[in-house]
């Protein structure tokens, strides 16, 4: 290769240097009209909003665990409850029973003692 050759070939590669250059700086303004446009920070607030969803969501659940806990709690504390008064009732239905036949017993004594007394 000739001196002039090499001149051309590297003036033509600093021609090629300029236009990609001018390229970069274009292409790097319009990323930043774009940064700066509606529809991206509109994006943006919609990831906020999405990230907002999710923590919410996240505390609704553990919320809903508690409360939950809770419930159950109540409902067993509730079960035991309701367990021991169907019990009392039992105990106590049983002994109605029982002194309903004593009472039986006792007024058909009394009947057959009253007749007993009538005759003599």
């Amino acid at each position: 290769m000739t001196t002039q050759e090499l001149r051309d070939k590297i003036c033509h590669l600093e021609d090629t240097i300029r236009l990609l250059t001018n390229v970069a700086h274009r292409i790097e303004k319009e990323n930043e009209l774009l940064k700066k446009s509606p529809s991206i920070k509109a994006q943006v607030k919609i990831e906020q909003l999405e990230n907002e969803n999710i923590k919410l969501k996240q505390e609704l659940e553990m919320c809903k665990n508690i409360a939950g806990k809770t419930l159950t709690e109540r409902y067993d504390t509730l079960q035991s409850g309701v367990s021991k008064i169907v019990a009392e009732n039992n105990r106590l239905r049983k002994s109605l029973t029982f002194e309903k036949q004593k009472n039986d017993e006792a007024q058909k004594e009394i009947v057959a003692l009253t007749l007993r007394f009538e005759k003599l």
